[in-house]
């Protein structure tokens, strides 16, 4: 009709079809999906050890589990799951959970007045050349403090390093973004770009303590 506007009644909201549910042992603190695999990172209440785990994507059932090798989950690198930790960068097959290579960590420093120990957070594939990762190293010095810390390329498939570059600090939580030119490494308390092409720091700046990742632009860094 006419000048009457047309009511209809509210749609029902649903509820999502539960396909399975499987009980944990503990707190999820990473998940990647991988190939039909769902691989969980996970930390018992009140342990110390962090535990990993294989769960087949269509069932829920856990195919694989153990110790984990590190306290980050990382991205797939065919049918490979990267976590990163204190000691290094592993890459884990998600199929079985078997380690398929180890990047030990050149530098690590202790900081004897707070005992921390830094290591790899949130490494990440931006371009199909290089598994980024840079490290985070307590000064072992001034307490609660951030010394020079190294910007990793490795080989995605065998965990090799194919160049690295000093940085002012190291990362804590996803950092990375990139764009035809430049990689830009969200770090603690600043940022720093580095050219991909002459595999150098290209600038670097200071400001107050981050965790998000940039968003780039072609002639433009937004932090």
């Amino acid at each position: 009709v006419p000048g009457v506007p047309l009511v209809s009644p509210p749609a029902e909201i649903e509820k999502p079809r539960i396909l399975w549910d499987r009980p944990l042992e503990g707190h999820v603190y990473g998940s990647a999906l991988a190939g039909d695999t769902v691989a969980l990172l996970t930390l018992k209440p009140g342990a110390n050890e962090w535990t990993i785990e294989g769960r087949r994507a269509e069932t829920g059932e856990r195919a694989w589990h153990g110790v984990a090798p590190g306290t980050s989950l990382g991205p797939e690198v065919k049918g490979a799951i990267i976590v990163s930790g204190r000691d290094g960068t592993r890459a884990r097959d998600v199929a079985t959970g078997k380690e398929r290579w180890h990047f030990s960590r050149p530098v690590n420093e202790t900081n004897k007045n707070d005992e921390a120990l830094g290591g790899f957070q949130s490494p990440a594939i931006l371009d199909g050349e290089c598994l980024y990762a840079a490290d985070y190293v307590p000064s072992p010095k001034q307490k609660d403090a951030v010394g020079p810390s190294t910007f990793y390329c490795l080989g995605p498939e065998d965990g090799k390093p194919r160049w690295s570059t000093t940085i002012p600090t190291g990362t804590i939580g996803p950092s990375l973004a990139q764009n035809r030119d430049s990689v830009i490494v969200v770090r603690e308390y600043g940022a720093s770009a580095v050219d991909k092409a002459t595999r150098r720091v290209r600038w670097n700046i200071d400001f107050n303590s981050t965790r998000a990742p940039a968003a780039l632009a072609a002639d433009a860094a937004y932090l």
